[in-house]
Formats: C-alpha cells, sequence, structure tokens
C-alpha cells in the first residue's frame, strides 16, 4: 500500500488555508476534497443533498423518525457558498425563506441582509455604557415572513413522542 498524508488541524487551517470543520471554510470545495476519502454513505449520514423541496423533506424525516419530540430545531451553521454573491439569493437566506418554514409547519420571520455580528456586539455596548437594567430596543426593519406548505405530520409525529414519554426521568 501507498503512504497516507496526515495533516494536523493547525496545519490545514493556517498553513493550507483550509477548514476541515466547513462553516468556517472560505474555499469549501478545498475543505470537501479533505475529506474526500470518506465513502458517499459515510457523508450522506451527516448531510442533506438537492433543492429546498428534497432538503425539507429530508430534515422532516429525520425529526420524525426520532426517538424523541423536539420543542426547538438548531440547525448546526450552514456553510454559505460564495456563489451567488446577492444575498437575498444566498444559500443560507434560501434555507430561512424555503426550508424551514416546511420543517416547522408554520411562517418564519427573515430579516434583511446585515451585520448582525456587530450590530448585536453594539447593543451590548451601548447596554454596558447605559448602565440600564435593560438592553437599548433594537428594531429590525423590513423583516418579512417566509411561509411555506405545511407539514402537519411534524407536529404530530411530536405530539405522539411527548405523550409517549411524558412519564420518564428527566
Amino acid at each position: 500500500g501507498g503512504m497516507a498524508t496526515v495533516y494536523l488541524a493547525h496545519d490545514l487551517k493556517h498553513d493550507r488555508k483550509v477548514w476541515p470543520d466547513f462553516h468556517h471554510a472560505a474555499d469549501l470545495e478545498a475543505s470537501g476534497r479533505v475529506v474526500d476519502f470518506l465513502p458517499r454513505e459515510a457523508a450522506d449520514a451527516f448531510c442533506l443533498r438537492g433543492g429546498p423541496g428534497a432538503i425539507a423533506e429530508q430534515l422532516i424525516g429525520v425529526l420524525t423518525a426520532a426517538p424523541t419530540a423536539f420543542d426547538y430545531v438548531v440547525l448546526h451553521p450552514i456553510p454559505d457558498p460564495k456563489f451567488p454573491t446577492d444575498p437575498e439569493h444566498a444559500y443560507t437566506a434560501r434555507v430561512a425563506r424555503e426550508i424551514l418554514p416546511a420543517v416547522l409547519g408554520r411562517p418564519v420571520l427573515v430579516a434583511p441582509p446585515a451585520e448582525y455580528v456587530a450590530l448585536g456586539a453594539a447593543r451590548q455596548a451601548a447596554w454596558a455604557l447605559s448602565g440600564e437594567a435593560e438592553p437599548p430596543r433594537w428594531a429590525i426593519a423590513d423583516t418579512v415572513a417566509a411561509d411555506a406548505s405545511p407539514t402537519p405530520q411534524v407536529r404530530e409525529r411530536y405530539a405522539e413522542l411527548r405523550a409517549a414519554t411524558e412519564t420518564w426521568d428527566s
């Protein structure tokens, strides 16, 4: 057999500019090549593929097959490919508008693209400087409600699971 090359995470991130934790990657394709030795079945075990409808269907399948009920679903940060560069059509914006409403079975409020980390830091700084007990009000303009076809089977399955596990110890 041939020799395998092993890279430490530090080498990949700093020397080769490749991030194996994909949501931090500037070059998603280069990061993907780091793990291209995995068989497709391994990748499919922890990723979703396809357009908005297919991804929503896969998420609903995972949630309804789970042996427990969920009150909240928090998605791991999603890589946002560089293209398209238009924030209105970017991948993360489309997930919020086209996938989450179908999975949750209700409208999702979607804020316009902005530098929310910087805005949040500015709000925290203003709060710290104000000495007030509550943070300053922060209105997000132009928030829209995104909706999709309902998926009642998700909520019904949650209710079944909750009823079946009510007596379990926490």
